[in-house]
C-alpha cells in the first residue's frame, strides 16, 4: 500500500517559505510533478537546491520559470523522482 500522506509531509518539510504549489500530479512509480510559484528566480533556485540535497529524492528537474519577479510571481514546474521504497519505509513511522 502506498502512503501518500507521508509524501505530502516530506514535501511540506522540504518546501521553502517563498514557494507554494498550485497543482500536484503523482504516480505510483515515485514521480511527482508540481506546478509551483516562487517569489523570485532566487527562490526557484533555492528550492531546487533543497530538493537536490535531499537523500529521499532520486532526481529533481525544474522546467519553465516565467513571470515577473517584481510582482513576486515566478511560475515553474518541478518534477521529482522519489526513491520508490520511500512510500513504504515512511509508512513505518
Amino acid at each position: 500500500h502506498v502512503y501518500w500522506t507521508k509524501v505530502f509531509g516530506l514535501l511540506e518539510s522540504l518546501t521553502i517559505s517563498d514557494v507554494y504549489y498550485k497543482n500536484i500530479a503523482a504516480s505510483e512509480n515515485g514521480r511527482i510533478t508540481l506546478s509551483a510559484t516562487g517569489t523570485s528566480y532566487t527562490a526557484v533556485a533555492k528550492q531546487y537546491l533543497v530538493f537536490q540535497q535531499s537523500n529521499l529524492i532520486k532526481n529533481v528537474t525544474i522546467l519553465g520559470g516565467s513571470g515577473d519577479s517584481t510582482q513576486g510571481e515566478i511560475s515553474f514546474n518541478i518534477i521529482l523522482e522519489l526513491f520508490p521504497d520511500i512510500f513504504y519505509s515512511l509508512a513505518a513511522d
